[in-house]
């Protein structure tokens, strides 16, 4: 998944773009590199087997824990010259990352593929946070569908 961003370079702290987020570089704190310009990259695995069934666990037939593993990357930074404009170079020593794994439960509501997921991030490069555990709810983006 990729997600692009810009914002007037003047806007409302509501409208800046930020990396430390859960679902964008969870190894940063919460609203960190807030800007006017954003490009993040995510990639997600997500093991489609019951993990509990797969090691011998007896559990409930509504708890289906899968190992994931993800990665992200992305930058945030403002325009240089503090103009107005979508497209506006990233700096090289902005780019922020991470990689992570844990479990996720597919939660079945308020849609099928709503799931929580639990993992630990550990930075990726220079400055780029702290080893955090994490929780989000979300959807999946699939592209491949259920094999």
């Amino acid at each position: 998944q990729f997600e692009v961003g810009a914002t007037a370079a003047n806007a409302p702290l509501q409208r800046r773009l930020g990396l430390g987020d859960p679902r964008a570089v969870p190894s940063l704190p919460i609203e960190t590199g807030e800007a006017d310009h954003l490009l993040l990259g995510r990639i997600e695995l997500i093991e489609a087997h019951d993990v509990l069934k797969a090691i011998g666990l007896p559990h409930p037939d509504w708890l289906v824990l899968q190992p994931l593993v993800v990665f992200h990357e992305g930058v945030a930074w403002d325009d240089p010259g503090g103009r107005d404009v979508v497209f506006s170079r990233p700096p090289g020593a902005a780019w922020r990352g991470s990689v992570g794994a844990g479990l996720a439960l597919r939660l079945g509501v308020p849609e099928p593929d709503a799931m929580a997921r639990l993992y630990v991030a550990w930075p990726i490069g220079p400055d780029a946070g702290t080893t955090t555990v994490r929780f989000s709810l979300g959807t999946t983006f699939d592209l491949l569908g259920r094999l």
